[in-house]
């Protein structure tokens, strides 16, 4: 389909429902009627009210044409297992641009299998010479050992029968994109279709976006709004949201650091780099070769809500960012402390247990126990770290 429906809405669904007929007309898929095609594109008006959102990896889908109930083949009945009326979709076009740690759906992801699983039955039988030839083959493989031998007739129609255009229609555009090798693509919106040639179209139900509530997301870990560590029987707790990042001085240059880019120079806990990173981990920097060490920390100024994006780049692993001590580590201490968050992302003065620190006199240090994400690799920063909160973290591909 090679139209953009912008401007009038009204005009972009009418002409999207009469191509849809004509389409189906064309190859006598025609099932449904002019009400049936009202009744789908008013429940999609219902459900999502124009709001101008972006599908992400793993929004929900289904289609006008698919269904659950069984449905006869050639000679043979189909049937569809619960669910598969619902599709998830998954983005793999673009890598570049993210909502938090999910990626934007663009209109290129419509490949079948690959981006789009198929649905369970569809109301369309097979009446072009290709399709039921394809049932035909099917019923024919049939073995004579059930349960296993009738899979094939378990799973719907719809895998056979899918033919998908070669891009998703935004029938309301708000002008949001991407560049995939250098080529300008849409992403897709809630006011979109993917038409199938067989017959029917494919439309969101949600857009698969997972809210950061109650913390800022990090991959698949979620920093809450404040953690508590115990030290020696004492109870402590942190506020990592607010009080997110420090000076590190010490060791580290005079003044304020940055990349030739322009880049703060910072250290991070290793699974901010890598979400896998294993706590048995040496902590050396060829463990973190091939992970991006580019990120993006977005705050807000806590008096105005002000959002301030700062780029850095991560030159140095928190190696006090383990979550348990004495557990592994050589030098023991005498202190036994624990914070009440997984390791890696936050510094709480335990060193990991096969770091080099964990064998001297700072396998553990109370006063490197403070619950921040972000140390700057210098003796300076050029603004004030406590007038803001942190809201995200976005690691740059």
């Amino acid at each position: 389909m090679a139209g953009r429906y912008e401007g009038n809405y009204s005009q972009g669904t009418e002409r999207a429902k009469e191509e849809a007929r004509q389409a189906a007309a064309e190859t006598k898929q025609l099932e449904l009627t002019e009400a049936e095609l009202d009744k789908a594109w008013n429940e999609r008006i219902k459900q999502n009210q124009f709001l101008p959102e972006y599908l992400v990896d793993g929004a929900l889908l289904t289609c006008t044409n698919c269904t659950t109930e069984q449905v006869l083949g050639i000679k043979e009945t189909f049937s569809a297992p619960p669910g598969s009326d619902r599709s998830r979709l998954n983005v793999t076009r673009n890598t570049i641009s993210r909502a938090g740690i999910q990626y934007f759906a663009t209109v290129k992801e419509c490949e079948r299998f690959v981006n789009i699983r198929p649905f369970g039955n569809c109301k369309s039988r097979a009446d072009r010479d290709f399709e039921e030839a394809k049932i035909k083959q099917v019923e024919e493989n049939l073995g004579s050992n059930p349960p296993e031998s009738l899979a094939p007739i378990k799973t719907g129609t719809c895998q056979y029968l899918m033919n998908l255009e070669d891009e998703w229609e935004n029938l309301k555009s708000y002008g949001e994109y991407v560049y995939i090798d250098g080529e300008r693509v849409d992403k897709i919106t809630m006011e979109a279709v993917l038409f199938c040639k067989h017959g029917g179209f494919i439309y969101p139900v949600d857009s698969g976006f997972i809210p950061h509530v109650g913390g800022v997301r990090v991959w698949d870990s979620i920093i809450p709004e404040e953690v508590v560590a115990t030290v020696n029987g004492v109870t402590y707790t942190f506020y990592p949201l607010d009080n997110w990042g420090g000076v590190g001085g010490g060791k580290y240059p005079p003044g304020v650091q940055r990349d030739a880019e322009g880049r703060y120079k910072i250290a991070v806990g290793p699974k901010i780099l890598n979400p896998a990173y294993p706590d048995n981990g040496l902590l050396w920097g060829s463990d973190f070769e091939g992970f991006s060490d580019k990120i993006d920390i977005v705050l807000s100024n806590k008096q105005t809500d002000e959002v301030k994006i700062i780029e850095c780049v991560v030159v140095d692993i928190k190696a006090h960012s383990y979550n348990s001590y004495p557990d592994g580590q050589s030098y023991i201490t005498g202190d036994i402390a624990r914070m009440d968050f997984e390791s890696g992302l936050l510094q709480t003065g335990i060193a990991y247990p096969e770091s080099s620190n964990a064998s001297q006199n700072m396998a553990f240090s109370q006063s490197h126990m403070n619950g921040t994400i972000v140390e700057f690799c210098g003796h300076a920063v050029d603004f004030d770290l406590s007038e803001y909160r942190l809201n995200d973290i976005i690691i740059v591909d």
